[in-house]
């Protein structure tokens, strides 16, 4: 019996979690989710069923490709994609994938990889995906944490899309899992941590305390340098429930943030390639 592509229709994060669990069990950095947390994830980075495919054998799920919808952008993202290891080497992902293309309209698609992985590098360059940047995942514990006394005073306030930052103030633009629509798409809503000055906006965080994700951080460019960062990044751990905070996709071109994350006492833990493939290209034969 062969393989066959097949939409996801009906299928929830229960249905999908022992497969997705599954098939990341021998990644590089192995991944064990739940249904609550796949629906968490899925939700966060806007998962779309309509585009997204499942290879079977038989009756039975042995891959997926889960996309992400962005239609202000025009944009497609691939929230994961895996093969269990019995289906390997069997085409399931370049066949997922031209299922995708077909129900995208061919729109951009990105993905991130792990470096060092490179087999699943590989065939994404070959369905036409270059890498783009570099995104690091900083982690830091309270335990770990260098960021000595501050006089700023910072406030926790309900996360309102208005009271946030310019986004001019963030060096490089937000990675799709981290950008304000997927900040706003989460099931559990985010705290905005605020510093003001004279009733001026001077420093803000975005976090979700119950998973630790620092979501954004952002300084005004004309207050840098006076111990705003270090306060936000203490609060935050502060108001963590895990006692510990992650910000997951900071640009490795950022190289002030990346070495001031670790004067502050912050882990590289691993490190990703974002890689984009432009619209309206068709698959290579």
């Amino acid at each position: 019996m062969g393989y066959a592509v097949d939409d996801l229709a009906g299928y929830q994060a229960a249905d999908l979690s022992p497969v997705v669990s599954r098939a990341f069990a021998d990644y590089l950095v192995p991944l064990r989710t739940d249904p609550a947390s796949l629906e968490a994830l899925l939700t966060r980075r806007g998962w779309e069923p309509a585009w997204s495919f499942g290879l079977f054998h038989g009756e039975r799920l042995v891959g997926f490709w889960l996309t992400g919808r962005d239609d202000r952008r025009d944009e497609a993202y691939c929230t994961m994609a895996g093969i269990l290891p019995e289906a390997r080497g069997s085409g399931g992902i370049e066949a997922l994938f031209a299922q995708v293309l077909a129900a995208t309209s061919a729109r951009p698609h990105q993905l991130e990889v792990i470096r060092g992985n490179e087999r699943a590098a590989r065939v994404y360059r070959r369905l036409g995906f270059r890498a783009d940047r570099v995104l690091h995942y900083y982690q830091l514990t309270r335990a770990t944490a260098v960021l000595g006394e501050s006089a700023w005073s910072v406030v926790v306030e309900p996360w309102v899309p208005a009271a946030l930052p310019p986004e001019s103030w963030l060096t490089y633009p937000a990675a799709w899992q981290n950008r304000r629509e997927a900040q706003r798409r989460a099931l559990q809503r985010p705290v905005q941590l605020v510093v003001c000055e004279a009733g001026v906006l001077r420093g803000s965080a975005v976090l979700f305390a119950d998973s630790g994700d620092l979501s954004e951080i952002a300084v005004d460019p004309a207050a840098r340098g006076r111990g705003i960062g270090r306060a936000l990044l203490a609060a935050a751990l502060q108001h963590a429930s895990p006692g510990r905070v992650a910000l997951t996709t900071v640009d490795a071109r950022d190289h002030a943030l990346c070495s001031w994350l670790e004067r502050c006492g912050a882990e590289l833990r691993i490190s990703q390639d974002e890689m984009v493939r432009e619209g309206r290209r068709p698959l290579a034969p």
